[in-house]
C-alpha cells in the first residue's frame, strides 16, 4: 500500500512539474515569437529571419533528440524507476544527455541568437526538452 501511494505521489509530482515546465516553455516561445514580430515591425528582416530560424531549429532538434531518447531508453527507464529497479537519478542524467546532444547539434549562430534575446537560454532549452517529452509521450 505504501509503495502504491509513493508511486502515485511521484506520478502526480512529475505531472505537476511537467505542466509547469510546459507553461514556462510556452511563455518563452511566445516571447521569441514576439521578438520576431517586433523585428518585422521595425523592418529588420534579417533579425526576424534569425528568430524564425532559431525557433524552428530548436524545435526540430529538440523533438528529434527527445523522440530518439524516448524510443531507445526513456520509456523503459521510467518503468524501471517506477518498479524500483533503477534510480531516478538515471532519468535526470538522461535529460542532461538530451540537453548536451541538442547543444552539440545547434549551430553557434542559433545559440548566439538565443543568448542575445532570451534571458536564460539554457533554461529555455531545458524547458523545451520537457515540452518535447510531453509531446512525444502523447
Amino acid at each position: 500500500m505504501k509503495e502504491m501511494l509513493v508511486g502515485i505521489g511521484i506520478s502526480v509530482g512529475i505531472f505537476l512539474v511537467v505542466m509547469l515546465v510546459t507553461i514556462i516553455s510556452g511563455c518563452m516561445k511566445s516571447i521569441m515569437e514576439a521578438k520576431k514580430q517586433e523585428a518585422l515591425a521595425n523592418s529588420n528582416i534579417a533579425q526576424a529571419n534569425a528568430w524564425d530560424t532559431a525557433i524552428k531549429v530548436v524545435d526540430a532538434v529538440t523533438t528529434a533528440t527527445v523522440s530518439t531518447i524516448e524510443q531507445t531508453t526513456a520509456k523503459d527507464l521510467r518503468e524501471a524507476v517506477k518498479d524500483g529497479k533503477a534510480d531516478r537519478q538515471e532519468l535526470i542524467n538522461l535529460s542532461y544527455k538530451a540537453y548536451n546532444s541538442i547543444l552539440e547539434q545547434i549551430k553557434p549562430e542559433i545559440i548566439q541568437t538565443l543568448k542575445e534575446n532570451v534571458t536564460d537560454y539554457q533554461s529555455y532549452l531545458e524547458n523545451r526538452i520537457e515540452q518535447a517529452v510531453l509531446e512525444v509521450k502523447k
